[in-house]
């Protein structure tokens, strides 16, 4: 079976869809289509975490990332204070970038990349760097879409206070 056939049922396997149009899906199939990103959203881990950490000390993140990472190595780029290295998880390679004064001259932007990360959202990372690292982290809540009007966006704020929902200001 290939193509559309191959997601349906075998009772419209031998029907091949009329040009231009959708083949008829059951109830059972499209309830599953619709749940399907849901499952996958649960299953795969995002390719990418980004945080954001106020007052940055280098020292404490490597100590927080070398607790979740295997074979850590960071090391200084440039003259800007731009930090990069990788570390791994379960055979998989993690690429981390951090930069500096990304935000103000106060936050730094951790970004992680690979196949496989410790951390499933970017709020479960910031509560891990919240917990180790002790200063105001703030992460996207994962909402956001491009064309959102940016005053209206809500980023997770982790601090003394809690955890709450604030504009950036």
């Amino acid at each position: 079976m290939d193509g559309w056939a191959s997601f349906v049922s075998p009772t419209y396997a031998s029907f091949p869809a009329p040009e231009g149009r959708f083949p008829c899906f059951s109830v059972a199939e499209l309830s599953f289509f619709r749940v399907l990103p849901r499952i996958q959203r649960r299953t795969n881990p995002m390719t990418d975490l980004e945080i954001y950490i106020r007052d940055l000390d280098p020292a404490a993140l490597e100590t927080w990332l070398a607790g979740h990472l295997d074979a850590l190595s960071v090391t200084s780029v440039g003259t800007k204070g731009v930090l990069k290295g990788q570390g791994g998880i379960q055979g998989e390679r993690v690429t981390i970038s951090v930069y500096p004064n990304a935000v103000g001259k106060r936050y730094a932007c951790l970004i992680l990349e690979g196949g496989k990360l410790p951390w499933e959202t970017d709020l479960d990372c910031a509560r891990s760097a919240w917990e180790h690292l002790q200063t105001e982290i703030r992460c996207s809540p994962g909402d956001w879409k491009e064309g959102d009007p940016v005053q209206d966006e809500k980023w997770w704020r982790l601090d003394e206070r809690g955890e709450q929902l604030a504009i950036w200001n």
